[in-house]
């Protein structure tokens, strides 16, 4: 039985070095001629930087942090007296330094929060806006 399909021309293939077992044989690029040029694929990029890549990191960090601060305050284990209004009493030093920094950090954040809830606010009456002006047909 004889082979009844068209012949197509077949790229060229380098040769096989077998001198060298157990290593990717070479390719050498086909001759420039006639005929599409394939492009060369990208090179094989490492995974990168994922979500749980960035959650092991930012877990680690905390647990540094953390023992950073049980540190802190097992070596200011020491009585002082603290008033607040008319609240008065001793709490241990390291702890009340870990509760005002809390409580700083805590008010920051209410403050930051209330700035991002303004220049939402903003952008989306600037958005409307100019949806508005569009409609009308132009900028008066």
């Amino acid at each position: 039985m004889g082979d009844t399909r068209a012949s197509t021309p077949r790229p060229e293939v380098a040769p096989l070095d077998v001198g060298r077992l157990g290593t990717a044989p070479e390719r050498t690029p086909p001759a420039s001629g006639p005929g599409p040029s394939v492009p060369e694929p990208p090179p094989p990029v490492g995974p990168g930087r994922t979500r749980t890549s960035a959650a092991w990191g930012g877990l680690i960090a905390a647990a540094l942090v953390l023992v950073l601060l049980l540190v802190f305050i097992l070596q200011n284990l020491g009585s002082v007296r603290i008033t607040y209004f008319t609240a008065s009493g001793s709490f241990p030093l390291g702890a009340a330094l870990l509760l005002a920094a809390v409580g700083g950090v805590l008010l920051a954040g209410l403050v930051a929060s209330l700035r991002i809830v303004q220049i939402r606010r903003r952008m989306r009456r600037n958005v409307g806006g100019a949806r508005r002006r569009r409609r009308s047909g132009g900028d008066a």
